[in-house]
Formats: structure tokens, C-alpha cells, sequence
């Protein structure tokens, strides 16, 4: 008979685990800024905590630098328009939104690459479907409790 890969989520022990890997704060791999430290913590939450290795940290930290890019590209093409007009008076489109198209490119191959596309994310199997929502609820649980002085 097989082993198992890993603990049953339905077990004591396995839901002992996942409030423990909800609990671990991931950390990135190189420095990021505030905003990037928060699109990190919303990357590192799409998947199961104890799947992350630091290769994966760190694509992930490249992943928040090119959302918090693709922020500022959008905050400016916001303020100047789609289309700017050259130096012989002719209206041509904005090179931000070349570079913008670039960075969207990135995050689809990133996202591609940590497992976190609709498809790879298995939500139809019911084996993950139900370990990511044990570790969803053990992150909940922590969060409600952390405020709690008398639980915390």
C-alpha cells in the first residue's frame, strides 16, 4: 500500500497543520516596498502556505513589484490619455501602454509559473478544493482571533 504524500486536512493532526502553515507569515525574498509587501501577502494567500519554496518567494516578490508597477503605469495613463501627440503633430499611442502590456505578459507567465492560474489551481478537484479551504478558514480563525486579547 502507498503512503500518503501528506497529512489528510481532515484530521486532528492535519487541521492541527494548516492553522500552523496559516499562521506562518511567508516572507518575501528580496526587499519590497509597503504596497509591495501588501500585493506579496495577497499573492502568498492564493495558494496552500506549506507549498511555497523560496524559488517560489521569490517570483513572488517579483510578481508584487510588477503589480505595484502596473499600478503606477495605470495611475499614469490615467492623468496623460491612451494617445499622445509626437513631435511632427501626429497622434500616436501612449508608450506606457506598450509597457503596461508588457508587465500584464509578466504576471500572466509568473502566475503561470507559481501554480496560480484558474486551471492549475485545481478548484474543481475536491481533494485541493478542500485543502484550500481549510487553510482559507484556519487564516480567518487567526485573523478574528488576533484581535482578541484573551485569545491571542
Amino acid at each position: 500500500m502507498s503512503q500518503r504524500k501528506r497529512t489528510m486536512i481532515s484530521t486532528a493532526e492535519g487541521t492541527h497543520r494548516a492553522m500552523q502553515m496559516a499562521s506562518a507569515n511567508l516572507q518575501p525574498e528580496m526587499k519590497l516596498t509597503a504596497r509591495e509587501t501588501e500585493l506579496f501577502n495577497l499573492i502568498a494567500t492564493s495558494r496552500e502556505t506549506d507549498t511555497w519554496s523560496g524559488n517560489d518567494r521569490m517570483i513572488a516578490s517579483q510578481l508584487a513589484k510588477t503589480y505595484r508597477r502596473i499600478e503606477e503605469l495605470n495611475r499614469m495613463l490615467d492623468e496623460e490619455g491612451y494617445t499622445q501627440v509626437n513631435e511632427r503633430g501626429t497622434q500616436i499611442a501612449n508608450p506606457k501602454f506598450a509597457a503596461l502590456t508588457q508587465l500584464q505578459s509578466q504576471v500572466q507567465s509568473a502566475t503561470r509559473t507559481l501554480g496560480l492560474s484558474a486551471s492549475q489551481r485545481a478548484l474543481t478537484s475536491s481533494k485541493q478544493k478542500s485543502r484550500n479551504d481549510a487553510d482559507s478558514r484556519a487564516r480567518e480563525v487567526i485573523k478574528k482571533v488576533a484581535g482578541n486579547a484573551l485569545l491571542a
